[in-house]
């Protein structure tokens, strides 16, 4: 075994034994109580229907989430499979098929158009393939050119490349969306700043036919991770801007358009501190009027109704991050529905499964 995954198993495994799962009442807002994302409180059944003008977004866990528009719905980055570390870092691609019936049980899969991933490890694209059975057979799949490259063992797909995307590109005529070059964290750093990893990090993957049964999970690499830019039309105009990234970027790796300003921030949260920035730079150029944060929870255990905060996070690390995410200035437009998760009218950190509904301008 390399002295990188030696340091990664045995550091992960003292950081995930460790990890408290609160977020303090005191960042949440005044009088508000701690969110024991270990213990959540109930939540209420949120089923009412959209208006024309409602933008639906549904956390599905892993940093995915499902967008939906007007009778269109693009997922990005589904993944619900959950392996352990030591299948992560050592075993081969198995899909949960009960647990990715669960979690897309919520969504309207004929409505699915597009699926969408940043980047290319295996708890973004993993479950891809098998997602890929469950929805219309039109649905294409915009991944990087690694995803692209690992993705060639599935010919019967419409895979696109997201790599030198300079317009933006059409999904339906209602949702579009362009990407641009982002960075992504590393995944362990022992000693602050110092003697930092990444895992399947390599960004040049020569194309196989290889199924994935076959293949390691750490061979569904990263390749050069992109963020979104998503557009919500309504004819030529755009209603609804959303910022979509699956790790967090240090700021000299981050390219933003100039008309960088947007209603909705979906942000990663695990490795904010190991980079430098963020999320304070992406804040202040894209203004945003609500932010949710996503990727938090462990995604090595197969968590129901109950979830812990990945090994890179803590409660200090998540109150920081959150401190930095309520200074942001402008007027807030929060989801317009009760949200299972702590939240403010600047930011929602919401359970897996849960729907957060925002209104158009």
């Amino acid at each position: 075994m390399s002295n990188f995954l030696k340091a990664a198993s045995v550091s992960l495994l003292i950081g995930v034994a460790g990890c408290a799962s609160v977020v303090p009442g005191r960042v949440i807002g005044p009088g508000k109580a701690d969110f024991d994302f270990h213990a959540p409180p109930p939540c209420q059944k949120d089923d009412a229907a959209l208006t024309s003008d409602d933008v639906e977004v549904r956390y599905l866990a892993s940093g995915g989430v499902a967008l939906r528009w007007r009778g269109d719905v693009v997922l990005i980055g589904p993944f619900f499979t959950n392996p352990s570390l030591r299948e992560a870092l050592f075993g081969k691609v198995r899909w949960d098929e009960s647990r990715i019936d669960a979690g897309l049980a919520q969504v309207d899969l004929s409505l699915v158009r597009a699926i969408l991933a940043g980047h290319s490890h295996y708890d973004h694209i993993g479950d891809v393939p098998r997602v890929m059975e469950r929805v219309p057979s039109s649905v294409t799949v915009h991944v990087n050119d690694a995803g692209v490259a690992l993705l060639n063992a599935y010919p019967h797909l419409d895979v696109r490349s997201i790599e030198r995307m300079t317009s933006p590109r059409e999904i339906t005529p209602m949702i579009r969306y362009r990407a641009f070059r982002s960075g992504h964290a590393p995944q362990l750093c022992l000693t602050g700043s110092h003697l930092c990893f990444n895992y399947a990090n390599r960004e040049v993957v020569p194309a196989s036919d290889l199924a994935w049964e076959h293949r390691h999970l750490r061979d569904l690499s990263l390749g050069h991770p992109h963020a979104f830019f998503i557009e919500l039309m309504d004819g030529a105009s755009v209603r609804y801007r959303i910022y979509y990234n699956d790790a967090a970027a240090d700021a000299a790796d981050l390219e933003l358009p100039a008309d960088a300003v947007v209603d909705l921030a979906l942000l990663c949260a695990p490795g904010w501190n190991f980079v430098s920035e963020y999320p304070d730079l992406l804040l202040t150029k894209l203004k945003p009027k609500h932010v949710v944060i996503t990727h938090y929870e462990d995604f090595f255990t197969k968590w129901h109704r109950t979830w812990r905060f990945v090994a890179v996070l803590s409660t200090a690390s998540v109150e920081r991050f959150l401190k930095i995410v309520n200074r942001m200035n402008g007027a807030p437009a929060p989801p317009t529905n009760a949200v299972c998760g702590p939240s403010n009218l600047k930011w929602t950190m919401p359970v897996p499964g849960s729907r957060m509904v925002f209104r158009a301008h």
